[in-house]
């Protein structure tokens, strides 16, 4: 249930499937935007409101997908195509979440990729503030001040 929910980006589904008490770690991380670790159900809930709305999983890589299960452990290894939406880009890395169960749900979860193409693909874009600057200098251009200049690749349009 787990796996085919975060697939269909069903957050309700997902987190359905938490106990109150759940943990995310997501190894490697904390300088992404999901990044960190995450305790508790209504945490963990906020974590993939915000996943959901700046990544789409774009393939699962059914072939190398592979999936153990031993008592109350799962261990799920996939290769993912996911999207950085803002960037309109999307990077390729292995994933592997270890899932730990208790009364049906998932009480721990320990996730780790390589997040390096995710990190160059932040780096290429712009912040919020970056584009609030950029826009203003845009306004402050068409409607004539002096000193507005607008950088960037469609700084003449």
């Amino acid at each position: 249930e787990w796996h085919e929910a975060i697939l269909a980006a069903d957050l309700d589904r997902l987190t359905a499937t938490h106990t109150a008490d759940t943990v995310l770690e997501i190894l490697g991380s904390g300088d992404l935007p999901f990044g960190g670790t995450h305790v508790g159900w209504e945490t963990v809930r906020a974590m993939h409101i915000g996943f959901f709305e700046l990544f789409r999983i774009r393939e699962i890589d059914r072939a190398t997908e592979r999936i153990d299960v031993v008592d109350d452990l799962v261990f799920h290894r996939v290769h993912a195509q996911i999207e950085f939406l803002p960037a309109g880009r999307s990077y390729h890395a292995w994933h592997i979440n270890e899932l730990t169960f208790r009364d049906g749900l998932v009480c721990h979860r320990t996730t780790s990729a390589d997040y390096q193409q995710l990190r160059e693909i932040i780096g290429d874009c712009p912040t919020a503030a970056e584009e609030e600057e950029r826009a203003q200098r845009l306004i402050d251009r068409d409607r004539g001040a002096d000193d507005a200049t607008v950088e960037g690749p469609h700084a003449d349009a």
